[in-house]
């Protein structure tokens, strides 16, 4: 968010636009910081880090697998969601992406039923090389090692000399 906020602030003072990099997994772990924080403290998680709470169509929402892990389907395109579908055996939910109520809810039965047939690894090597707009749900505690393991080569902004901000490298 700085990063982007730090282009726009640029763009303003000069005129000119300025690119940046912004990490999607960073901004994502922002959002866990009270947890991570703990998790780090600690070793110890108060939760499984679930945020969705209540699914309204088959195509977007949280579903198990064999070995009680979770995928996130986000698949609000129908060309991901036709992709899904027919990737884990069920072209006939194509029509029912935005079911609601009883026809939804059967849907989405449906579609736990399937994943719950598989591991959580079994899934992610399954899917992963698909365009399909699902992803495996990272544990916190797989979320925060991740970062830790991220090698990124980006530095943080200072003002220059001439007023105009720019990146200074981070030491390693």
């Amino acid at each position: 968010m700085t990063a982007v906020l730090t282009g726009l602030l640029e763009r303003e003072r000069t005129g000119r636009a300025t690119a940046v990099t912004v990490s999607l997994h960073e901004g994502s772990l922002a959002l866990l910081s009270l947890g991570a924080a703990e998790y780090l403290a600690t070793g110890r998680m108060t939760s499984d880090g679930a945020l969705v709470t209540h699914e309204l169509h088959p195509c977007y929402g949280l579903y198990p697998t064999k070995d009680g892990r979770l995928l996130a389907v986000a698949c609000i395109e129908s060309k991901f969601w036709a992709g899904f579908c027919t990737a884990i055996g069920l072209p006939d939910l194509v029509p029912l992406q935005y079911a609601a109520g009883a026809a939804g809810q059967r849907a989405r039965a449906r579609l736990a039923a399937v994943t719950r047939r598989r591991t959580f690894a079994e899934w992610t090597r399954r899917l992963e090389p698909l365009d399909v707009c699902v992803t495996p749900v990272a544990t916190l505690a797989e979320a925060v090692r991740a970062e830790l393991r991220l090698e990124k080569g980006r530095g943080v902004f200072r003002r220059g000399r001439d007023g105009r901000f720019e990146i200074v490298p981070r030491i390693r």
